[in-house]
């Protein structure tokens, strides 16, 4: 994910969108909900970049379910006070408005 915000932020928007799939579809399958959250969020940035703001929109909100998700089944324990976790949530819950 790392090398995939570094594309982003150097403009390749179409390198940083593979390498965030890639990453997705092993998320997905290894079923490790924070980083297919961490993934749906850098999709949504990278949407939000190519002006589809409506597929932004939809991508944050999968992000705020997902956490949403872990926090109900982590029962008594607060994941979202993961200080990276909660930035991701905030900043989710203000793109899906």
């Amino acid at each position: 994910m790392r090398h995939a915000e570094a594309l982003l932020a150097t403009g390749d928007v179409a390198a940083a969108r593979r390498e965030v799939q890639a990453a997705l579809n092993v998320s997905e399958r290894l079923q490790l909900r924070a980083l297919e959250a961490e993934c749906y969020y850098a999709l949504a940035r990278i949407d939000a970049a190519e002006g589809d703001n409506a597929a932004a929109t939809r991508r944050y909100g999968r992000v705020v379910s997902i956490l949403d998700e872990i926090q109900t089944e982590s029962g008594n324990g607060d994941p979202l006070r993961r200080e990276d976790l909660r930035a991701m949530y905030d900043a989710a819950a203000a793109g899906a408005q």
